[in-house]
């Protein structure tokens, strides 16, 4: 019984530690899901890009020839 004072400021700082662990953890769920949207957002603004290049070059393959010598490869 002797050990019962010292055990209970433990417990709490364990307790505390837990807390910051889990907020810790929400912290980087939140971070997670502001990265997803802003990839959605890019992939959404590229996609946006690609169909209004496609719309201003209708002739795919002359696009395709035009991205080939800008990029260096066959990306089409």
């Amino acid at each position: 019984m002797n050990d019962e004072p010292d055990l209970r400021p433990r417990l709490l700082r364990l307790a505390a530690q837990m807390h910051e662990v889990q907020a810790s953890a929400l912290r980087f769920r939140a971070a997670k899901l502001e990265a997803a949207a802003s990839c959605r957002r890019l992939c959404n603004a590229f996609r946006s890009g690609v169909n209004r290049d496609v719309a201003d070059h209708p002739d795919l393959a002359e696009l395709n020839v035009m991205m080939d010598g800008h990029y260096g490869g066959t990306l089409l």
